[in-house]
């Protein structure tokens, strides 16, 4: 659907006319709601005994379809990545975790722009990570991280960094992390699909601290260690608040950098939704 909408240009004319800035920063468009319509919708039909918690649909709010006792939860991202679907750059992918009794078992990220047929990256708990085409399921290869050790050779993708409580932008976070001997450094707009490459081996290190809620990083608990990688993101549904900042990595060198983003986002860090409730209170 996503692959549909974006060929016929929606995204240039009647998708801008229809965006709502749900949270103060990441838009909304028709095509997140029907596309997180159609798989609540297929969802209930196949399995009526979860509990849903859809992005758009509970603007932050968590089970908000099916059944809500159950201890099957499914978490879906209809759209990530949606600016770069608003800016015609084919970098989103649908996101969808299931968790039992509140840990995290299986995750499913569906790329409709990979290759000629699409692909679905997905993970099972104590199964592995894999890969196939989106018109071949059956078709699937294996995963695993990266194994490259030299970090000069690593590439990290680097999402929405920036410490609004210190006032230290980017740019700053960059240079420090080249100072550990990272020197490859891209922006993606998509956390899942930035978590989903480190998982594929294309990438090694993955920072993102615009965390919406647990549908942003949830994949990343399954797929990431299950191809072999280490991950900051929560292996079960928080009761708390979300974390705002995630890292993945292929394990190489991970308590480093696990330290190295700790130390950068300190306890005063206001973080993504804090700096949206700042701005709804001005």
């Amino acid at each position: 659907m996503a692959k549909r909408f974006f060929e016929t240009k929606l995204h240039a004319q009647r998708v801008r006319s229809t965006l709502k800035a749900a949270d103060g920063n990441s838009p909304s468009t028709r095509v997140d709601k029907e596309i997180e319509g159609l798989v609540v919708k297929t969802m209930l039909k196949q399995c009526p005994w979860v509990a849903i918690t859809a992005e758009e649909k509970g603007e932050g709010k968590r089970r908000t379809h099916g059944q809500l006792s159950s201890n099957w939860d499914v978490i879906i991202d209809g759209l990530d990545g949606t600016k770069n679907f608003l800016a015609g750059i084919p970098l989103c992918v649908v996101g969808i975790t299931v968790a039992y009794n509140g840990e995290f078992v299986y995750a499913a990220v569906g790329n409709p722009f990979d290759g000629p047929d699409g692909t679905l990256t997905f993970g099972e708990l104590g199964s592995g990570a894999f890969l196939a085409p989106l018109t071949n399921l059956k078709g699937e290869e294996r995963i695993h991280v990266s194994r490259r050790r030299d970090r000069s050779r690593f590439t990290a993708i680097l999402d929405g960094l920036h410490n609004k409580a210190t006032g230290s932008p980017a740019a700053l976070f960059k240079d420090a992390l080249r100072r550990l001997g990272v020197q490859d450094h891209r922006e993606m707009g998509s956390t899942i699909l930035g978590g989903t490459l480190v998982a594929h081996g294309g990438v090694e290190l993955c920072v993102s601290h615009a965390i919406g809620g647990m549908w942003d990083y949830a994949p990343w608990s399954v797929i990431v260690p299950e191809a072999g990688g280490k991950t900051t993101s929560p292996r079960y549904i928080p009761k708390g608040n979300d974390p705002q900042v995630v890292l993945a990595t292929n394990g190489i060198s991970h308590q480093l950098f696990a330290k190295f983003v700790e130390q950068y986002y300190t306890s005063n860090y206001v973080g993504f939704r804090g700096a949206v409730a700042e701005r709804r209170k001005k």
